[in-house]
């Protein structure tokens, strides 16, 4: 499948998992520039160099560290991936969050930190991207 993403700009949340970091290696190989966001640095610069190793140059990688919880991280983050990279294309959110045991077992904690992953952050980087993707008519994927 041809996603044309070549010379296109990509945001990836939550690219620490396995999931995450295979997109991004994928959207490398096609030649989009990336913004890798995560909560772990040394991760990022990992799957940075994975993504270098792809064919892309070290100014079309952007890693970028973020507290997933905060809003204004990601108003900030959009800005700075726009000013670094170029305007946006495309957003794919893979940040996500599994209570494992019984139904019966979880506490309203487990729950809510998932709700609070899953959904809230989802929605606020959404919300945050929502105008730089407008701009160029761009696309949003959420992958869990």
């Amino acid at each position: 499948m041809d996603f044309k993403l070549q010379g296109k700009t990509a945001a990836i949340i939550g690219v620490e998992g396995r999931l995450g970091k295979e997109v991004a290696v994928h959207f490398a190989s096609l030649g989009c520039s990336l913004a890798l966001v995560g909560k772990n640095q040394s991760k990022l610069d990992d799957i940075a160099r994975d993504c270098i190793s792809k064919g892309l140059i070290s100014k079309q990688v952007l890693a970028v560290r973020c507290d997933l919880n905060q809003e204004s991280d990601f108003e900030n983050i959009f800005s700075r991936i726009s000013g670094q990279l170029g305007p946006l294309h495309v957003l794919v959110n893979c940040e996500g969050a599994i209570s494992y045991g019984r139904l019966s077992e979880l506490t309203p904690s487990a729950i809510n930190d998932a709700m609070q992953v899953n959904t809230l952050t989802t929605a606020m980087a959404t919300k945050a991207a929502t105008s730089y993707l407008e701009h160029t008519r761009g696309k949003h994927c959420f992958l869990n």
